[in-house]
Protein backbone atom coordinates (compact mmCIF):
# COMPACT_ATOMS: atom_id res chain seq x y z
CA UNK A 1 0.00 0.00 0.00
CA UNK A 2 1.24 3.32 -0.93
CA UNK A 3 0.36 6.09 0.99
CA UNK A 4 -1.18 8.89 -0.68
CA UNK A 5 0.59 12.59 -0.01
CA UNK A 6 -1.79 13.94 2.97
CA UNK A 7 -1.26 11.11 4.97
CA UNK A 8 2.64 10.62 4.14
CA UNK A 9 3.73 12.97 6.48
CA UNK A 10 1.83 11.47 9.26
CA UNK A 11 2.83 8.43 8.51
CA UNK A 12 6.59 9.20 8.78
CA UNK A 13 5.86 11.54 12.05
CA UNK A 14 4.17 8.56 13.82
CA UNK A 15 7.06 5.94 12.59
CA UNK A 16 9.50 8.29 14.41
CA UNK A 17 7.27 8.08 17.81
CA UNK A 18 7.30 4.53 17.36
CA UNK A 19 10.84 4.32 16.97
CA UNK A 20 11.47 6.71 20.00
CA UNK A 21 10.64 3.34 22.21
CA UNK A 22 13.18 0.73 20.51
CA UNK A 23 16.44 1.51 21.84
CA UNK A 24 16.02 3.86 25.50
CA UNK A 25 14.96 0.40 27.35
CA UNK A 26 18.25 -1.09 26.50
CA UNK A 27 20.83 1.74 26.05
CA UNK A 28 19.63 3.55 29.38
CA UNK A 29 20.94 0.36 31.31
CA UNK A 30 24.60 0.84 30.78
CA UNK A 31 24.94 4.05 32.30
CA UNK A 32 23.34 2.93 36.11
CA UNK A 33 25.17 -0.17 36.04
CA UNK A 34 26.87 0.39 39.47
CA UNK A 35 23.26 2.06 40.81
CA UNK A 36 21.47 -1.73 39.56
CA UNK A 37 24.59 -3.30 41.12
CA UNK A 38 24.52 -1.81 44.69
CA UNK A 39 20.56 -1.84 44.69
CA UNK A 40 20.44 -5.86 43.36
CA UNK A 41 24.06 -7.45 44.02
CA UNK A 42 24.10 -8.55 40.68
CA UNK A 43 28.66 -9.33 39.65
CA UNK A 44 29.90 -7.77 36.52
CA UNK A 45 29.39 -11.27 34.39
CA UNK A 46 26.08 -10.50 35.87
CA UNK A 47 25.21 -6.77 34.59
CA UNK A 48 26.60 -8.65 31.27
CA UNK A 49 23.69 -11.56 30.80
CA UNK A 50 21.14 -8.45 32.28
CA UNK A 51 22.72 -6.66 28.78
CA UNK A 52 22.69 -9.84 26.60
CA UNK A 53 19.54 -11.09 27.45
CA UNK A 54 16.88 -8.71 26.08
CA UNK A 55 19.39 -8.82 22.82
CA UNK A 56 19.07 -12.42 22.44
CA UNK A 57 15.31 -12.22 23.12
CA UNK A 58 15.12 -9.63 20.37
CA UNK A 59 16.02 -12.16 18.07
CA UNK A 60 13.57 -14.47 18.56
CA UNK A 61 11.45 -12.00 18.39
CA UNK A 62 11.97 -11.04 14.97
CA UNK A 63 12.14 -14.75 14.23
CA UNK A 64 8.80 -14.85 15.58
CA UNK A 65 7.43 -11.95 13.72
CA UNK A 66 6.74 -13.02 10.20
CA UNK A 67 4.46 -16.01 11.84
CA UNK A 68 2.51 -13.09 13.96
CA UNK A 69 2.44 -11.00 10.70
CA UNK A 70 1.00 -13.56 8.79
CA UNK A 71 -1.55 -14.19 11.52
CA UNK A 72 -2.73 -9.97 12.03
CA UNK A 73 -1.00 -8.07 9.55
CA UNK A 74 2.00 -5.50 9.78
CA UNK A 75 -0.16 -2.51 11.82
CA UNK A 76 -1.78 -4.63 14.39
CA UNK A 77 1.77 -6.16 15.14
CA UNK A 78 3.12 -2.91 16.03
CA UNK A 79 -0.02 -2.40 18.14
CA UNK A 80 0.12 -5.66 19.69
CA UNK A 81 4.40 -4.78 19.80
CA UNK A 82 4.03 -1.33 21.82
CA UNK A 83 1.21 -2.56 24.22
CA UNK A 84 3.67 -5.64 25.28
CA UNK A 85 6.61 -3.49 25.59
CA UNK A 86 5.02 -0.60 28.08
CA UNK A 87 3.88 -3.65 30.21
CA UNK A 88 7.32 -5.25 30.58
CA UNK A 89 9.13 -2.12 31.19
CA UNK A 90 6.88 -1.87 34.21
CA UNK A 91 7.57 -5.33 35.22
CA UNK A 92 11.15 -5.13 34.86
CA UNK A 93 11.18 -2.06 37.20
CA UNK A 94 8.07 -2.50 40.01
CA UNK A 95 7.91 -5.89 40.43
CA UNK A 96 10.30 -7.37 42.89
CA UNK A 97 12.61 -10.16 42.55
CA UNK A 98 12.12 -11.99 39.58
CA UNK A 99 10.41 -9.59 37.30
CA UNK A 100 13.93 -7.58 36.62
CA UNK A 101 14.72 -10.62 34.57
CA UNK A 102 11.18 -11.63 33.29
CA UNK A 103 10.78 -7.91 32.11
CA UNK A 104 14.14 -7.78 30.27
CA UNK A 105 12.78 -10.84 28.44
CA UNK A 106 9.86 -9.05 27.61
CA UNK A 107 11.88 -5.95 26.73
CA UNK A 108 13.63 -7.84 24.07
CA UNK A 109 11.10 -10.32 22.65
CA UNK A 110 8.80 -6.88 22.02
CA UNK A 111 11.34 -4.30 20.82
CA UNK A 112 12.27 -7.51 18.22
CA UNK A 113 9.22 -7.32 16.99
CA UNK A 114 9.06 -3.71 16.24
CA UNK A 115 12.38 -3.70 14.96
CA UNK A 116 11.26 -6.44 12.05
CA UNK A 117 8.03 -4.94 11.67
CA UNK A 118 8.66 -1.38 10.59
CA UNK A 119 11.37 -1.51 8.02
CA UNK A 120 8.34 -3.52 5.66
CA UNK A 121 5.62 -0.88 6.60
CA UNK A 122 8.68 1.86 5.33
CA UNK A 123 9.37 -0.50 1.99
CA UNK A 124 5.16 -0.68 1.58
CA UNK A 125 4.13 2.84 2.59
CA UNK A 126 7.57 4.60 0.99
CA UNK A 127 8.58 2.08 -2.12
CA UNK A 128 10.35 5.03 -3.96
CA UNK A 129 11.81 6.97 -0.39
CA UNK A 130 12.56 3.14 1.63
CA UNK A 131 16.28 4.45 1.66
CA UNK A 132 15.07 8.36 2.68
CA UNK A 133 12.52 7.23 5.63
CA UNK A 134 14.71 4.62 6.42
CA UNK A 135 17.30 6.90 7.49
CA UNK A 136 14.86 9.19 9.27
CA UNK A 137 13.84 5.95 11.29
CA UNK A 138 17.76 4.83 11.97
CA UNK A 139 18.70 8.21 13.57
CA UNK A 140 15.29 8.42 15.44
CA UNK A 141 16.37 5.46 16.72
CA UNK A 142 19.72 6.85 17.51
CA UNK A 143 18.34 9.81 19.10
CA UNK A 144 16.44 8.26 21.45
CA UNK A 145 19.64 6.65 22.29
CA UNK A 146 21.31 9.84 23.06
CA UNK A 147 18.40 11.03 24.84
CA UNK A 148 18.23 8.12 26.99
CA UNK A 149 21.93 7.53 28.04
CA UNK A 150 21.77 11.62 28.73
CA UNK A 151 19.28 11.72 31.22
CA UNK A 152 19.00 8.61 32.89
CA UNK A 153 22.11 9.24 35.31
CA UNK A 154 20.11 12.61 37.00
CA UNK A 155 16.66 10.69 36.87
CA UNK A 156 18.13 7.79 38.78
CA UNK A 157 20.30 9.80 40.92
CA UNK A 158 17.32 11.58 42.13
CA UNK A 159 14.46 8.85 42.06
CA UNK A 160 15.72 5.62 41.99
CA UNK A 161 16.85 3.07 38.94
CA UNK A 162 13.80 1.90 38.80
CA UNK A 163 12.33 5.03 37.50
CA UNK A 164 15.04 5.70 35.67
CA UNK A 165 14.28 2.46 33.43
CA UNK A 166 10.36 2.18 34.05
CA UNK A 167 9.86 5.85 33.03
CA UNK A 168 9.86 4.84 29.30
CA UNK A 169 6.73 3.14 29.49
CA UNK A 170 4.66 5.91 29.10
CA UNK A 171 6.74 6.89 25.52
CA UNK A 172 5.15 3.27 24.42
CA UNK A 173 2.06 4.30 25.10
CA UNK A 174 2.47 7.52 23.33
CA UNK A 175 3.65 5.43 20.01
CA UNK A 176 0.47 3.12 21.00
CA UNK A 177 -1.83 6.44 20.79
CA UNK A 178 -0.37 7.71 17.61
CA UNK A 179 -0.11 4.49 15.56
CA UNK A 180 -4.08 3.75 16.62
CA UNK A 181 -4.65 7.40 14.89
CA UNK A 182 -2.13 6.80 11.93
CA UNK A 183 -4.40 3.22 11.63
CA UNK A 184 -7.68 4.99 12.14
CA UNK A 185 -7.19 8.03 9.22
CA UNK A 186 -5.70 5.38 6.65
CA UNK A 187 -8.64 3.49 7.16
CA UNK A 188 -6.38 0.46 8.07
CA UNK A 189 -9.22 -0.88 10.81
CA UNK A 190 -12.00 -1.17 8.50
CA UNK A 191 -9.72 -2.18 5.82
CA UNK A 192 -7.65 -5.02 7.68
CA UNK A 193 -9.68 -7.64 6.31
CA UNK A 194 -9.96 -7.09 2.97
CA UNK A 195 -6.03 -6.44 3.00
CA UNK A 196 -5.56 -10.01 4.90
CA UNK A 197 -7.74 -11.59 2.09
CA UNK A 198 -5.48 -10.74 -1.30
CA UNK A 199 -4.77 -7.39 -1.78
CA UNK A 200 -1.66 -7.15 0.22
CA UNK A 201 -0.90 -9.95 1.45
CA UNK A 202 1.40 -10.87 4.37
CA UNK A 203 4.85 -12.92 3.84
CA UNK A 204 4.94 -16.43 4.89
CA UNK A 205 7.83 -16.69 6.34
CA UNK A 206 11.45 -16.91 6.05
CA UNK A 207 11.27 -19.81 3.17
CA UNK A 208 7.54 -18.70 2.00
CA UNK A 209 6.32 -17.21 -1.61
CA UNK A 210 6.06 -13.70 -1.30
CA UNK A 211 4.74 -11.91 -4.75
CA UNK A 212 4.11 -15.28 -7.03
CA UNK A 213 6.04 -17.62 -8.50
CA UNK A 214 9.27 -15.83 -9.62
CA UNK A 215 9.49 -14.79 -5.93
CA UNK A 216 8.79 -18.10 -4.58
CA UNK A 217 11.20 -19.34 -6.55
CA UNK A 218 14.45 -17.20 -4.33
CA UNK A 219 14.58 -19.15 -1.10
CA UNK A 220 16.36 -16.58 1.44
CA UNK A 221 18.09 -19.03 3.41
CA UNK A 222 20.62 -20.09 0.69
CA UNK A 223 20.51 -16.68 -0.75
CA UNK A 224 24.19 -15.78 -0.10
CA UNK A 225 23.38 -11.81 -0.52
CA UNK A 226 21.00 -12.42 2.24
CA UNK A 227 23.29 -13.91 4.52
CA UNK A 228 25.48 -10.80 4.58
CA UNK A 229 23.20 -8.70 5.38
CA UNK A 230 22.58 -10.56 8.09
CA UNK A 231 26.08 -10.78 9.06
CA UNK A 232 26.72 -7.22 8.75
CA UNK A 233 23.86 -6.42 10.88
CA UNK A 234 24.51 -9.17 13.48
CA UNK A 235 27.90 -8.31 13.93
CA UNK A 236 27.75 -4.48 13.68
CA UNK A 237 25.13 -5.22 16.60
CA UNK A 238 27.20 -7.08 18.69
CA UNK A 239 30.01 -4.04 18.81
CA UNK A 240 27.30 -1.66 19.16
CA UNK A 241 26.23 -3.43 22.41
CA UNK A 242 28.84 -4.46 23.38
CA UNK A 243 30.48 -0.80 24.37
CA UNK A 244 26.68 0.60 24.82
CA UNK A 245 27.23 -1.68 28.16
CA UNK A 246 30.66 -1.11 28.74
CA UNK A 247 32.56 1.68 27.67
CA UNK A 248 31.71 3.83 30.63
CA UNK A 249 33.13 1.29 32.51
CA UNK A 250 36.12 1.60 30.31
CA UNK A 251 36.26 4.71 30.39
CA UNK A 252 35.73 5.24 34.59
CA UNK A 253 38.72 2.59 34.50
CA UNK A 254 40.84 5.99 32.59
CA UNK A 255 39.73 8.02 35.57
CA UNK A 256 36.45 9.32 34.27
CA UNK A 257 34.09 9.97 36.63
CA UNK A 258 30.52 8.37 36.38
CA UNK A 259 28.64 11.22 35.65
CA UNK A 260 30.86 12.60 32.85
CA UNK A 261 30.92 8.89 31.40
CA UNK A 262 27.77 9.37 31.21
CA UNK A 263 27.64 12.29 29.20
CA UNK A 264 30.23 10.55 27.18
CA UNK A 265 27.90 8.36 26.19
CA UNK A 266 25.49 10.73 24.90
CA UNK A 267 28.02 12.11 22.74
CA UNK A 268 28.65 9.11 21.36
CA UNK A 269 24.79 8.66 20.51
CA UNK A 270 24.38 12.22 19.48
CA UNK A 271 27.51 12.02 16.83
CA UNK A 272 26.11 8.41 16.01
CA UNK A 273 22.49 10.39 14.98
CA UNK A 274 24.89 13.17 12.64
CA UNK A 275 26.21 10.28 10.83
CA UNK A 276 23.10 8.77 10.12
CA UNK A 277 21.67 12.05 8.76
CA UNK A 278 25.00 12.55 6.82
CA UNK A 279 24.84 9.38 5.63
CA UNK A 280 21.07 10.00 4.66
CA UNK A 281 21.45 12.53 2.88
CA UNK A 282 24.68 11.44 1.03
CA UNK A 283 23.47 8.02 -0.26
CA UNK A 284 19.89 8.88 -1.17
CA UNK A 285 18.41 6.22 -2.91
CA UNK A 286 21.72 4.90 -4.65
CA UNK A 287 21.64 1.32 -4.65
CA UNK A 288 25.51 0.92 -4.59
CA UNK A 289 26.98 1.53 -0.97
CA UNK A 290 30.01 -0.23 -0.26
CA UNK A 291 31.88 2.68 -0.06
CA UNK A 292 29.80 3.99 2.36
CA UNK A 293 30.94 0.27 4.40
CA UNK A 294 34.36 1.09 4.17
CA UNK A 295 34.31 4.14 5.25
CA UNK A 296 31.30 3.86 8.34
CA UNK A 297 33.89 1.22 9.13
CA UNK A 298 36.76 2.84 9.35
CA UNK A 299 35.63 5.00 12.18
CA UNK A 300 35.01 2.49 14.32
CA UNK A 301 38.60 1.44 13.61
CA UNK A 302 39.86 4.76 14.45
CA UNK A 303 37.93 5.50 17.52
CA UNK A 304 38.76 1.85 19.01
CA UNK A 305 42.27 2.54 18.07
CA UNK A 306 42.46 5.82 19.92
CA UNK A 307 41.44 4.27 23.24
CA UNK A 308 44.28 1.77 23.43
CA UNK A 309 46.53 3.95 22.48
CA UNK A 310 45.80 7.57 23.77
CA UNK A 311 42.75 6.93 25.93
CA UNK A 312 43.08 10.60 27.67
CA UNK A 313 41.29 11.64 24.51
CA UNK A 314 38.28 9.53 25.64
CA UNK A 315 35.65 11.37 24.36
CA UNK A 316 37.19 12.33 20.95
CA UNK A 317 37.47 8.77 20.50
CA UNK A 318 33.88 8.23 21.90
CA UNK A 319 32.25 10.60 19.19
CA UNK A 320 34.45 9.06 16.76
CA UNK A 321 33.36 5.53 17.71
CA UNK A 322 29.70 6.60 17.93
CA UNK A 323 29.67 8.21 14.04
CA UNK A 324 30.55 4.92 12.77
CA UNK A 325 28.19 3.12 15.00
CA UNK A 326 25.33 5.23 14.17
CA UNK A 327 26.34 5.12 9.92
CA UNK A 328 26.77 0.92 10.33
CA UNK A 329 23.59 0.72 12.05
CA UNK A 330 22.08 2.75 9.28
CA UNK A 331 23.28 1.02 6.95
CA UNK A 332 22.45 -2.79 7.87
CA UNK A 333 18.81 -1.15 7.97
CA UNK A 334 18.99 0.41 4.20
CA UNK A 335 20.36 -3.09 2.97
CA UNK A 336 17.02 -4.77 3.94
CA UNK A 337 15.61 -2.39 1.55
CA UNK A 338 17.60 -1.77 -0.75
CA UNK A 339 18.39 -5.84 -1.33
CA UNK A 340 14.76 -6.23 -1.80
CA UNK A 341 12.32 -5.87 -4.48
CA UNK A 342 9.08 -5.26 -2.64
CA UNK A 343 7.69 -5.39 0.39
CA UNK A 344 7.22 -9.02 1.48
CA UNK A 345 10.93 -9.91 0.39
CA UNK A 346 11.63 -6.61 2.78
CA UNK A 347 10.03 -8.42 5.91
CA UNK A 348 11.52 -11.89 4.67
CA UNK A 349 14.88 -10.59 4.64
CA UNK A 350 13.81 -8.05 8.05
CA UNK A 351 12.54 -11.43 9.89
CA UNK A 352 16.44 -12.92 8.84
CA UNK A 353 19.04 -10.55 8.99
CA UNK A 354 17.08 -9.21 12.61
CA UNK A 355 16.24 -12.45 14.21
CA UNK A 356 20.22 -14.07 13.25
CA UNK A 357 21.94 -10.98 13.38
CA UNK A 358 20.04 -9.99 17.28
CA UNK A 359 21.61 -13.41 18.11
CA UNK A 360 24.87 -12.96 17.33
CA UNK A 361 24.37 -9.75 18.80
CA UNK A 362 23.68 -10.73 22.13
CA UNK A 363 27.08 -12.27 22.96
CA UNK A 364 28.32 -8.86 22.87
CA UNK A 365 28.18 -7.24 26.49
CA UNK A 366 28.58 -11.34 28.07
CA UNK A 367 31.58 -11.65 25.86
CA UNK A 368 32.86 -7.87 26.59
CA UNK A 369 32.13 -7.85 30.34
CA UNK A 370 34.19 -11.54 30.76
CA UNK A 371 36.89 -11.07 28.49
CA UNK A 372 37.37 -7.56 30.58
CA UNK A 373 37.05 -9.61 33.51
CA UNK A 374 39.87 -12.09 32.86
CA UNK A 375 41.83 -9.62 30.32
CA UNK A 376 41.51 -6.37 30.88
CA UNK A 377 39.26 -4.04 28.83
CA UNK A 378 42.41 -3.53 26.09
CA UNK A 379 41.74 -6.86 25.52
CA UNK A 380 38.27 -6.08 24.76
CA UNK A 381 38.99 -3.05 22.47
CA UNK A 382 41.27 -5.18 20.53
CA UNK A 383 38.73 -8.08 19.62
CA UNK A 384 36.45 -4.91 18.72
CA UNK A 385 39.16 -3.80 15.99
CA UNK A 386 39.25 -7.28 14.81
CA UNK A 387 35.02 -7.79 14.52
CA UNK A 388 35.23 -3.95 12.69
CA UNK A 389 37.80 -5.19 9.91
CA UNK A 390 35.38 -8.35 9.60
CA UNK A 391 32.43 -6.26 9.40
CA UNK A 392 33.81 -3.59 6.58
CA UNK A 393 34.42 -7.13 4.38
CA UNK A 394 31.46 -8.01 5.12
CA UNK A 395 29.91 -4.94 4.46
CA UNK A 396 31.70 -4.49 0.73
CA UNK A 397 29.42 -7.48 -0.69
CA UNK A 398 26.31 -6.38 1.62
CA UNK A 399 26.45 -3.18 -0.11
CA UNK A 400 26.73 -4.30 -3.41
CA UNK A 401 23.77 -3.43 -6.09
CA UNK A 402 22.03 -6.49 -6.19
CA UNK A 403 19.07 -8.05 -5.11
CA UNK A 404 18.25 -11.01 -3.44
Amino acid sequence: MKLGRQFSALMIGVIVLVALNLRPALTSVGPITQFIQEDTGLSTPGMGYLASIPVLCMGIGALVTPWIIRRIGLDFTVVAGLSALAVVLIIRSFVPGVGLWIGTVGIGLAIGILNTTLPPIIKRDFPTRAATVTGVYSATLTLSSAIAAGIVVPITGATSWKIGLGIWAFMALIGLLAWGISMHARGTFSEAARTTAGSAPAPRGLRGAVDGPAAAQRPILTNPLAWAVTAFMGTQSLLFYMFVQWLPEIEQTHGVAPELAGVHMSFFQIAGLVATLALTALQRERADQRLAALTSCSLWIIGLAGFLFAPGLALVWAIIMGAGSGATFALSLTFINTRTRNSHESSRLSGMSQSVGYMIAAVGPTLGGALGDALGWNAVITLAIVLAALVMLIGMVAGSDRKI
